[in-house]
């Protein structure tokens, strides 16, 4: 049976990551990367950072394992989200668990064939502003129960951000997450077919693969390694200066800060 394309994502929203110290992960970010915290400070358990294009484009959460736990990937519409679980269904990949916050998000949680975590997921409502922690319980679904969701758009293209000011840099957007993977082709293969990505170029040999969704500038990398795998750089757009590779990330995960455009 031919499968019907998948939709195409809007971007690559952000990466989540375990760390024992939130506070100091937070202030690396914060300071030494230049994002900014869109509600409360982080408290010892968690923290959302974001450039001010999005809610979080870095969410951090205490673990005793420091790790990368997913990479987030938002769909425009719930409607398109509902299609993607279904071609994850079709591909016969294994859904970890589906839950929607009332009013506010639906998600799909799974793995992609290298195991990198994925949180697919569609905003149910364009304002973040009002969500607190504990307001919403997250409620379990199954593919069963939801024929269709509605075909409203309600992504976000900005967020105010309080930061820090003796930060280094003023980062403005989330350009792009790299994956490390033995073998980039067959993973450029799950994420354009099964998850929708468009791919863009690729280098020699199939070293790297650029794909990306429907918000410009916005992209996900994917490098050939023979000896690591997983999410291994987080690129950011900053105002002015140079270009800064920071290799002392949490998680192992090196930051890259370029100048925007």
């Amino acid at each position: 049976m031919t499968r019907p394309p998948a939709p195409t994502p809007r971007s690559l929203s952000h990466v989540s990551l375990y760390v024992p110290d939130v506070r100091r992960a937070a202030a690396f970010f914060l300071r030494d990367c230049g994002l900014g915290l869109p509600r409360e400070r982080p408290n010892q358990r968690s923290a959302f950072l974001s450039t001010g294009g999005n809610h979080h484009e870095v969410e951090i959460f205490e673990a005793a394992e420091e790790r990368v736990s997913h990479i987030g990937i938002e769909y425009e519409t719930e409607s398109d989200l509902l299609a993607v679980a279904h071609q994850l269904d079709v591909a016969g990949v294994a859904v970890r668990k589906r839950s929607v916050v009332p009013g506010l998000i639906r998600s799909v949680f799974s793995d992609d064939p290298d195991g990198n975590g994925l949180h697919l997921f569609a905003n149910l409502s364009s304002d973040w502003t009002t969500w607190r922690r504990g307001e919403a319980i997250s409620e379990e679904w199954s593919s069963d129960t939801v024929a269709k969701g509605t075909t409203a758009k309600m992504s976000l293209d900005s967020f105010d951000v309080v930061r820090d000011d003796g930060a280094s840099h003023v980062a403005r957007r989330f350009t792009s997450g790299v994956l490390a993977s033995r073998n980039a082709l067959t993973l450029s293969t799950f994420y354009t077919e099964v998850l929708g990505f468009t791919p863009r170029k690729s280098g020699g040999a199939a070293d790297v693969i650029v794909l990306s969704g429907q918000r410009a500038g916005n992209f996900l990398v994917l490098k050939h390694a023979a000896h690591r795998s997983g999410l291994v750089e987080l690129c950011f757009g900053i105002d002015g200066g140079r270009t800064v590779l920071l290799e002392t990330g949490p998680a192992d995960v090196s930051i890259r800060l370029s100048v925007c455009n």
